[in-house]
């Protein structure tokens, strides 16, 4: 029997042993794989990926706008055509043209087209189609069917909110509010009117806006009323869009997917020269070119989706050719 105790209790198994090699082997290739993600990310984030560590309300202890930048679960992608059958990248080549028309003082076309491919690399970011997504779902959730005329009433209703939150001193309670529209509670947003959801849409696209990036220098627009017009004209665009059925949706159910698809917008979008200069030709904020009153005035007008391939898109090309404001 002593030998028999003995033999029981000389050493681990070689099953035990075997499970433990297993172990370490694990937490390797574990590990392995969190590094080379690390190091993906860190490479993503110096062509322009959202930097984790960059946030908007100045506390760097914030994780609250980090849920901005998170894997969303479910994206948008373009389809090859529209319902109308027109090929959907026109759609957005030609609102970010409009907006560049429109606020930019520009006059050789490839300095033109250099600032739309800037621009377009924003409207198109993975972070504006999470915030999108998340509108529109909202949206068709509460069936809220609103013709383009009051969805445009509404968009301007909050427009000057969005303003005073994203562009007013910024105090604790200021960052508090935007805050609170990230990611809200399901008991909360059960309670919000659609206000709500079009500003959470601009609050988290503006955040994005605002992070100092690669890009960033082909971001800005000049004015804050300039901002307010386009961040609101871009999610008109984007519902506008949604209605001529551009758009599948994907489940993005790893974030191994979700770093694909920053990697598919940094190579759709490569990252250039960030000078805003292209061949000897300077940009100029059209807010810093001498002009009358009523230009001003103009330049700040409603910009909406604009669409020049088909008249079934151009519903508001005619307030953008009359520098007509969205809604008197």
């Amino acid at each position: 029997m002593g030998n028999t105790d003995s033999t029981l209790s000389s050493g681990p198994s070689e099953a035990s042993q075997h499970e433990d090699r297993f172990a370490v082997q694990g937490h390797r290739t574990l590990r392995r794989s969190q590094l080379i993600r690390r190091a993906l990310i860190i490479r993503q984030v110096s062509q322009g990926r959202a930097n984790p560590s960059e946030v908007w309300c100045n506390d760097k202890s914030c994780k609250q706008e980090l849920e901005i930048f998170s894997n969303p679960l479910l994206h948008i992608a373009d389809l090859p055509r529209s319902r109308e059958g027109l090929p959907v990248a026109v759609y957005t080549k030609d609102f970010a043209g409009a907006v560049i028309t429109k606020f930019f003082d520009v006059e050789d076309t490839n300095t033109k087209e250099h600032k739309v491919r800037g621009l377009l690399s924003f409207i198109d970011s993975p972070p504006v189609r999470a915030a999108f997504l998340n509108f529109i779902s909202d949206y068709n959730e509460r069936e809220y069917r609103l013709s383009d005329e009051d969805f445009q009433k509404a968009l301007l209703k909050a427009r000057p909110v969005f303003l005073d939150i994203m562009f007013g001193v910024k105090t604790a309670a200021r960052a508090r509010l935007a805050h609170s529209y990230i990611n809200p509670m399901m008991e909360v947003r059960n309670k919000w009117d659609l206000q709500q959801f079009i500003l959470r849409f601009l609050i988290c696209s503006e955040m994005w806006r605002q992070q100092k990036t690669p890009r960033s220098e082909n971001w800005k627009i000049g004015s804050r009323e300039g901002v307010g017009n386009f961040m609101t004209a871009m999610l008109f665009h984007y519902k506008l869009m949604w209605q001529q059925k551009c758009f599948d949706s994907d489940f993005i159910r790893t974030n191994h997917v979700w770093d694909r698809v920053w990697g598919l917008w940094l190579r759709k979008y490569p990252l250039g020269d960030s000078d805003e200069v292209v061949d000897g030709e300077v940009f100029q904020l059209r807010d810093h070119i001498e002009k009358t009153e009523q230009e001003d005035l103009d330049d700040v007008g409603y910009l909406g989706g604009i669409g020049q391939c088909d008249e079934t898109y151009n519903l508001i090309q005619g307030y953008l050719g009359k520098g007509e404001p969205l809604v008197e």
